[in-house]
């Protein structure tokens, strides 16, 4: 079991899925756009990448990319 914690949208969320599954597998499921997000494993401060999976009894956190001017 993988527990996620996002606040890509209003308030903040923690969810629990599946383990082995890509990250870009897993914000499609929840609906967030790949491009729009960092995701980070809590553990070891590691951001993982489109193609990296996520494993069992990781902590994930999806941080929204903010940016102006």
């Amino acid at each position: 079991m993988v527990i996620i914690r996002y606040n890509y949208k209003k308030g903040q969320d923690q969810i629990s899925i599946e383990s082995n599954l890509k990250v870009k597998d897993l914000l499609k499921k929840l609906n967030i756009n790949i491009e729009e997000v960092i995701v980070k494993r809590e553990d070891d401060g590691k951001i993982l990448l489109d193609e990296d999976e996520v494993k069992d009894k990781d902590k994930i956190k999806i941080f929204r990319i903010v940016s102006g001017g």
